[in-house]
């Protein structure tokens, strides 16, 4: 009896079809299982289309085969064409992004098509970012969001993630918090790390019910620890500014992974720490060096900083030449505090030739995007006619909204606008009052308050008073 056994275990070996062989499907599902190379090559080779998209995945991940994309897509193509929804997803996404041959985008999201009506969560996703994006024509965020919201109902968590970015957006649907967070926390809760880290922001901002800072924290740090930069970037956010939280050293150590990681943001913290000494020890050369490699990926407010420490010689060389180089970089970018720290360089010709008009026209951007400071340059030199015409209307204008929003400076010279009734009528009543304010504002006013009262009659006086009040109340 042993014998006959001996003989059929052989003949089960060596003969095809015999009792104990098995199936191209059978050697497939053993490939899977195991992740076997040898079985998942012969029932690629046996033609199970499956199997066929998992060798070309293999391929083109080197996965115990020499990388090799293009023979990954020959594999991808042959399982698309049968009927395989991974490989049908895999290829279009290739031929989406350019790998192997360019050109064939159209080809790509038609691939996407035919596997996402399969119902394969995977390439719902891509097929709704697709339109998203608008590699599908025409571009239509709400067929995106269709797409994104089939792929999450079936589990899949970056259709989550996607599902919850445009229900928080109001991206091709109504805005919806509350749901933005129930599909961000399903994505997080996947461990998608971009979805733990969007979903801490809402909690940080307040807009989830049960989750604050403490839990936004908590999200940032999951997805720090495992190395991701922009998580990084929020914890240390979090760290340095946030209520209940505040951690500044640790909010350095963050913001530095990050900013070693190429982060601009977290380069510009750090930096910052750095200049103001908190989390590490004051380090002007170290703050200049984080600002200049956030300045260099273009980031405006690192660009007007580097621009600062270069022009007043802190923590290096004094520069203006340099310095004008990085203000006009950022007032370039619509940085209005660049605009005018580049106007102030060309009023006082520091690095540049010294050019009025230039100044004025810079100040004009800057006043023009509400920088008070530049509002009360402008009106000054509209008043004065420094490189730009002379026009007392235009600059009490600009006088007043610098004033108005509790410019010392720009109550002093409206003040003297209204004394003498330059660009608008006399008026003592708003004269005192602006002197006083600014007088409270720390400008030395008081001789030329105490002036303009004694001008004033006693109805005067009691609306000066009243009007006085009226504005400490509402600036406070």
């Amino acid at each position: 009896m042993a014998g006959l056994w001996r003989t059929v275990l052989v003949l089960a070996i060596l003969v095809p079809g015999a009792v104990f062989a098995e199936t191209p499907q059978e050697t497939c599902e053993r490939a899977l299982a195991t992740g076997a190379l040898e079985p998942l090559r012969a029932a690629a080779w046996a033609g199970v289309p499956k199997c066929i998209g998992r060798l070309g995945e293999r391929y083109r991940l080197g996965d115990g085969v020499e990388r090799d994309a293009a023979q990954a897509m020959i594999l991808f193509r042959q399982a698309a064409e049968a009927g395989d929804p991974a490989a049908q997803t895999m290829l279009g996404r290739m031929l989406r992004h350019g790998k192997v041959v360019r050109g064939k985008w159209g080809e790509g999201v038609e691939w996407l098509r035919k596997a996402a009506e399969q119902g394969y969560a995977p390439a719902q996703t891509q097929y709704g970012l697709a339109f998203w994006n608008g590699a599908a024509r025409p571009k239509d965020p709400a067929q995106a969001v269709a797409w994104l919201r089939k792929a999450a109902e079936q589990g899949d968590v970056e259709g989550a993630a996607w599902l919850g970015a445009a229900l928080r957006d109001g991206t091709g649907t109504a805005p919806d918090v509350v749901q933005a967070a129930k599909w961000l926390r399903k994505a997080a809760e996947g461990g998608h790390l971009p979805a733990q880290v969007s979903l801490g922001v809402l909690c940080s901002e307040g807009k989830v019910a049960d989750c604050g800072p403490v839990q936004a924290v908590a999200l940032y740090r999951k997805a720090a620890e495992q190395g991701d930069g922009r998580a990084q970037t929020w914890l240390g956010i979090a760290l340095s500014e946030g209520p209940g939280t505040r951690d500044e050293a640790e909010a350095a150590r963050w913001f530095r992974l990050a900013a070693e990681q190429g982060s601009a943001a977290a380069q510009g913290r750090l930096a910052t720490l750095y200049r103001e000494g908190r989390g590490v020890d004051q380090d002007l050369g170290q703050a200049v060096h984080w600002y200049r490699r956030a300045a260099m990926q273009g980031d405006a407010s690192c660009r007007l900083w580097l621009g600062t420490m270069l022009r007043d010689g802190e923590g290096t060389k004094r520069d203006y030449q340099e310095a004008v180089h990085w203000f006009r970089l950022a007032a370039e970018q619509g940085n209005a505090a660049a605009q005018r720290s580049l106007a102030a360089m060309y009023r006082e010709g520091l690095g540049v030739h010294k050019d009025l008009a230039q100044a004025a026209a810079f100040y004009r951007k800057a006043a023009e995007a509400g920088d008070t400071n530049a509002q009360t340059w402008l009106a000054a030199m509209l008043r004065d006619g420094h490189g730009i015409p002379q026009d007392d209307a235009e600059a009490v204008r600009w006088f007043h909204a610098a004033a108005d929003q509790g410019v010392p400076q720009a109550q002093n010279n409206l003040s003297f606008m209204y004394r003498y009734g330059r660009g608008t009528g006399r008026d003592l009543v708003l004269a005192y009052v602006y002197l006083a304010l600014a007088a409270e504002g720390g400008e030395e006013t008081t001789k030329e308050r105490d002036e303009v009262h004694a001008l004033l009659n006693e109805e005067d006086r009691r609306r000066a008073e009243t009007e006085l009040a009226r504005r400490r109340t509402v600036k406070g």
